[in-house]
């Protein structure tokens, strides 16, 4: 025994056992995470196991014979010495514990049915997913683009329905499409496994829709069908698309078909009000208070003909609740309501229905019925980038910076081209002191929508929160070729942010004071007024226009203590503590305490 080891010894085997295994091991880990990321098939890492384990014995051959190193084979009769010696029984030790690692992992991938943890294995129900594109018009008229598109656009509703599913957002898919991008760079940019495209002929009354699905993989076709039928019947038509394409879909991406989530079959709807239904989401797609007016009014002319359409009370009362969010119209909050609760008694489950709830109850400062709302919206759409902006938005105005930063960023993991999401997070990093996180989002969101005057105020704020005056400057050149000098708007922040962040107090008050003489006509909130204040650390005017936004009910004011701009330790002085004791404030705070336990992570204690 002592002679075969010492033989070994001389051959270096111990070396060449515990080196050729501890490669083997790190390649088989490597290979664990590489095979899967690249779609491999199961066979393939046991193929690497079982190479790994062959190769052991012959590369303890190889070195027999070859003889590694040039020392001759010691002789049986040296002078007697410890065989297993201090580093004899590391050497041994180690090579156990790689064995014992490598035969565990083999029996684990050998096993019968074994196959790779989940946490190396991407899920197979992430890989079932889809954008599609807007149909090609083939009616032979240019202004019937709004029937083309709308049908695309209810195909990714009724898809979205399939939680299994995940469905890329209407506003990327339909702005790459645009783009000479074939299917391929198409599918990666969105992440997508397939691309649905068609084509829709609607005329006398009759309709024919053809679509394709297609591996975004390789271009090649996966299933394909038309179909021709009378307009009445066109919402049964796309419920009968999206399940044909959801069967499709999932038995070629993952091997068997997946069970869609339930819901109330449609009812036929007479053409016209259906073509009312789909000009009305044109129109409100363009987010304009006029396009939003008109397409109130076609939404109107929807439900009046089609009483049991869903999709037309909820559309409508989207509608009329971002008039009341974005424009502070309080006159929309009653019809909105009204059109929601119908909605809702025709199916409960729909989720702009339910969004829509969501943006009036954050209007009418109901807390905890917006939470509910968001709720069972993260519920229903748990792969819909719109649950996900709307969750980050509430986030917000809860005072919530971690959950709202997590939410928009799952937004945009769904939906990669929503410049407004990435736009939100660097103003919610900015709030929260993390100027290089704010920077990076808002260059993206700006690389979206370079000639957009929006993230290019995004873009000066954090520029110059971060101190990066010059840039900052350089972009409100940008800004001042592409505004008009009527109101205040992003030229006027723009110039704020850049005084204060310099250290100007006397140019950023100069951008506060015509601003104020102008209030409430040029459309600058009280709340901004005052947050204006306390950065130039005028706190009485501050907590003076606070009081008024608070009495305005502005959505943007509760939150400031959590996730406001500006400094905020003034809210801890005497003045302010007595006005957190307003009722209105302390109810917030209340329903705030139970939204950050609800919403909190499930991993992390409430």
């Amino acid at each position: 025994m002592r002679r075969l080891f010492t033989s070994a010894k001389v051959r270096k085997l111990d070396r060449v056992a515990v080196g050729y295994l501890v490669a083997a091991w790190v390649v088989v880990q490597a290979g664990s995470i590489a095979l899967p990321a690249f779609d491999a098939p199961p066979w393939a890492m046991k193929l690497l196991i079982a190479a790994s384990v062959v190769g052991l014995p012959l590369a303890l051959l190889v070195a027999w014979f070859w003889r590694i190193g040039s020392e001759p084979d010691a002789p049986a009769d040296n002078a007697p010495h410890p065989v297993w010696g201090r580093s004899e029984l590391l050497l041994v030790g180690l090579l156990a514990f790689v064995l014992v690692t490598g035969a565990l992992e083999f029996a684990f991938f050998f096993r019968p049915g074994g196959t790779p943890s989940t946490a190396t294995q991407p899920s197979k129900v992430s890989q079932a997913s889809i954008a599609v594109l807007p149909f090609a018009n083939l009616s032979g008229d240019p202004e019937k683009r709004y029937f083309s598109d709308g049908i695309a656009d209810q195909l990714i509703s009724e898809l979205s329905k399939t939680p299994a599913l995940r469905v890329a957002s209407r506003t990327s898919s339909f702005a790459l499409a645009e783009k000479a991008m074939d299917v391929k760079t198409l599918g990666k940019t969105l992440n997508v496994k397939t691309v649905l495209e068609g084509s829709v002929r609607e005329e006398a009354g009759r309709v024919r829709i053809a679509a394709q699905l297609v591996s975004a993989s390789d271009g090649f076709e996966v299933w394909s069908n038309t179909y021709d039928r009378n307009m009445t019947d066109i919402l049964s038509l796309q419920d009968e698309i999206a399940h044909s394409i959801t069967e499709a879909l999932t038995q070629h991406l993952l091997g068997t078909p997946v069970v869609e989530r339930q819901h109330r079959k449609p009812h036929a709807i007479a053409p016209n009000a259906y073509k009312d239904f789909l000009q009305a989401q044109y129109f409100f797609a363009q987010r304009t208070r006029p396009s939003i007016e008109h397409a109130i009014d076609l939404f109107e002319k929807t439900t009046e003909a089609a009483p049991d359409f869903a999709d037309g009370y909820a559309g409508l009362a989207d509608a009329h609740a971002t008039i009341a969010f974005n424009f502070d119209d309080q006159n929309h909050i009653s019809p909105a309501i009204y059109a929601v609760k119908q909605a809702l008694a025709i199916d409960p489950d729909n989720i702009t229905a339910l969004a829509a709830h969501v943006t009036v109850s954050l209007v009418q400062w109901k807390w905890l019925a917006a939470a509910q709302d968001v709720k069972r919206l993260q519920k229903l759409g748990p792969n819909s980038a719109q649950v996900w902006h709307n969750s980050s938005i509430f986030y917000a105005y809860m005072g919530l910076p971690d959950l709202a930063i997590n939410a928009a960023k799952r937004a945009v993991e769904l939906d990669p081209l929503a410049f407004i999401d990435r736009s939100n997070i660097a103003v919610f990093a900015i709030s929260q002191g993390r100027y290089e996180e704010g920077v990076a989002s808002a260059r993206e969101a700006l690389a979206l929508q370079p000639g957009n005057v929006e993230p290019l105020g995004v873009m000066c704020e954090v520029l110059a929160g971060a101190k990066h005056i010059d840039e900052a400057r350089k972009i409100l050149t940008q800004i001042a070729s592409l505004s008009d000098n009527t109101k205040p708007g992003p030229r006027a922040a723009c110039e704020f942010w850049i005084a204060v962040n310099s250290g100007d107090t006397a140019a950023a008050k100069k951008v506060i004071e015509p601003i104020v003489a102008t209030y409430p006509d040029n459309g600058v909130t009280a709340g901004d007024i005052s947050t204006a204040y306390r950065f130039i650390h005028e706190n009485d005017d501050a907590l003076e226009w606070y009081i008024r936004a608070l009495d305005n009910k502005d959505n943007s004011m509760l939150q400031m203590r959590y996730l406001g701009k500006g400094p905020r330790e003034v809210f801890n002085t005497q003045p302010w503590l007595e006005t957190m004791k307003r009722p209105d404030v302390q109810a917030f705070e209340k329903a705030r305490a139970k939204v950050a336990a609800d919403f909190a992570p499930k991993d992390r204690a409430s």
